[in-house]
């Protein structure tokens, strides 16, 4: 669930904050409301993965740091596209950045909760009993959520390379005007 919210979150602070760091703050708010919902979840065992993952120390180092990988992409994707964002938008227009910020925030607190009602109902009604009645002691991770990684994984190639193409454009202008002023 850290995963699909972080992917959404990234799209929707990166989209509506054109400013990088203004929309990883919209971005923290929510995701950690999904991260306090999620591990809740699992701790009570209504999920996939047994109590065990967020309860006891050895099997909890794997939890946080595939919980660590993923705030960490969906933080650099969230800055990819509002950087991306920052150049098709040059001026916010009358909008101020703690505007800008408070509606991202909004708007992902809306989409966290949508998540969360989803899988309360998926608990409730979807999944039947003996679902999470026999937990794995090694489960899988589920399809959705390597998905979500994999989405992250191309996203931030393609902007990122993007970023980069530009960065070392401007370098060597740079070093053109440089050269010629030098001369």
């Amino acid at each position: 669930m850290t995963a699909v919210s972080a992917l959404l979150l990234a799209l929707v602070a990166g989209w509506m904050v054109p400013a990088p760091r203004l929309a990883m703050a919209a971005f923290l708010g929510p995701w950690l409301v999904v991260l306090i919902y999620q591990t809740a979840d699992i701790g009570l065992g209504y999920a996939v993965s047994p109590p065990q993952t967020v309860t006891q120390f050895p099997r909890v180092i794997g939890y946080v740091v595939v919980t660590a990988v993923i705030l960490a992409l969906g933080l650099t994707l969230t800055a990819l596209i509002s950087e991306r964002r920052s150049r098709a938008v040059p001026d916010a227009g009358r909008q101020t950045a703690r505007d800008m910020v408070k509606r991202a925030t909004l708007a992902g607190t809306v989409v966290v909760a949508a998540l969360i009602v989803l899988d309360i109902a998926d608990h409730a009604v979807l999944v039947w009993p003996e679902s999470t009645a026999h937990h794995t002691s090694n489960p899988s991770p589920p399809l959705v959520g390597i998905l979500s990684i994999a989405l992250y994984l191309i996203g931030i190639a393609v902007l990122g390379t993007a970023v980069l193409r530009r960065r070392a454009a401007a370098r060597l202008g740079d070093q053109g005007t440089r050269t010629a002023g030098n001369a």
